[in-house]
């Protein structure tokens, strides 16, 4: 989907990030597909269980917020803003990314209006900027 919308291949990186969310990733549950217990006390069988995969949080806030620059490079401002708070709503949070993307120049007010809406407030703020990848600007 990358090479896709930097090739300005937008509609096709569209379709593939929203592919994305669909194929298996980094997350996976545990379900049992018999319902039978065992001899022993009724408890859970290795064998009964089966191993589900899914994206992860973090692949699909990932897939959301790319999913917004395509939409905004498409010039679907709704459907940007649509795809950039579902990434907020489920975690997302570099803040800086999101007011520093060229893609969400034309949106840029209503892109904050929704950082405002998802930034932590009060003194969960200093933790919401806090990156220990990221040096500080603090000397």
């Amino acid at each position: 989907a990358l090479v896709s919308c930097k090739a300005g291949e937008y509609n096709e990186a569209l379709e593939l990030f929203e592919l994305a969310l669909t194929l298996p990733g980094d997350g996976y549950d545990v379900r049992r597909v018999n319902v039978k217990t065992s001899p022993i006390n009724g408890a859970i069988v290795p064998r009964d269980l089966e191993e589900v995969r899914f994206a992860s949080l973090r692949q699909q806030q990932t897939t959301w917020y790319n999913i917004a620059c395509v939409r905004a490079k498409l010039e679907e401002d709704d459907k940007a803003l649509d795809a950039l708070e579902k990434a907020l709503s489920i975690g997302f949070d570099d803040f800086q990314l999101i007011k520093d993307e060229d893609d969400f120049k034309p949106i840029a007010k209503d892109a904050q209006k929704l950082i405002e809406k998802y930034k932590p407030k009060g003194i969960f703020d200093q933790l919401a900027s806090f990156n220990p990848l990221r040096p500080s600007n603090n000397k």
